[in-house]
């Protein structure tokens, strides 16, 4: 396929724009299908993968993710990050079959993952981070949730120092209002974004603070004593 649109974006691309903007569009995306068409050689060559990954949505997409690392050396990745999607969460109702079907393809996709990164001898340089754009409510609506706003972040690794639950658990679940809690069973965040990615930031290679002020802008607004230290979320060994 890419020998094929290679050719037609060079005709698109190759005459002279009037426009700098126009020149720098065409300038992108001739590199990007170039890169593109690079990218899939070098996975062509890659040894096939050790694990059978699932067969739906999110199975193929972390297959090709674990593709793209398998290829690191010969594309000269130093350190990657990768973005999945997967919906069917939005349980206003029905919340039992669905759940139990969405979560255990999501169950079964990380623990593939875990596998071939563990063949791969990579697993410990590795990380998983499962988090939704908004949480749900605690109490039931009559038969599912609604939208919410604290919710739960997962973090899977080989480096990790697991078994904890970081931020603050509620001392209550019901549905009166509270300082933990707005009404109808949602809970208000006791967590930052910008907390809970600076300790991966860290791990990840992001050292110093200024460099971490231009990761995490936000981070600064949270006092320094409610950040998570990368020691007590990373084996001190890893990364």
């Amino acid at each position: 396929m890419a020998d094929i649109i290679e050719p037609i974006i060079h005709n698109l691309t190759a005459a002279p724009q009037g426009s700098v903007y126009a020149e720098t569009f065409a300038a992108r995306l001739s590199s990007a299908v170039a890169g593109g068409r690079e990218l899939n050689e070098r996975l062509q060559a890659a040894p096939p993968l050790s694990t059978n990954f699932a067969r739906h949505h999110l199975g193929r997409q972390v297959e090709q993710v674990s593709k793209i690392i398998s290829s690191r050396e010969a594309v000269y990745a130093e350190r990657d990050l990768f973005f999945t999607r997967y919906g069917n969460f939005d349980t206003h109702s029905e919340n039992g079959p669905m759940l139990e079907l969405e979560l255990g393809r999501l169950d079964e996709t990380v623990r593939d993952f875990k596998a071939e990164m563990t063949a791969q001898g990579i697993w410990k340089d590795s990380a998983v981070v499962v988090l939704s754009e908004f949480g749900r409510t605690i109490s039931s609506n009559g038969v599912g949730t609604d939208h919410g706003w604290a919710g739960n972040s997962l973090l899977m690794s080989g480096g990790l120092d697991g078994g904890r639950i970081h931020g603050s658990y509620p001392t209550h679940i019901g549905e009166q209002y509270s300082a933990e809690s707005v009404g109808r069973g949602r809970l208000v965040p006791t967590t930052s974004w910008e907390q809970f990615w600076q300790p991966i930031a860290n791990w990840t290679g992001v050292h110093d603070e200024t460099t971490m002020a231009n990761v995490l802008p936000n981070l600064k607004n949270f006092p320094r004593g409610s950040w998570m230290a990368r020691d007590n979320v990373f084996k001190p060994d890893t990364a």
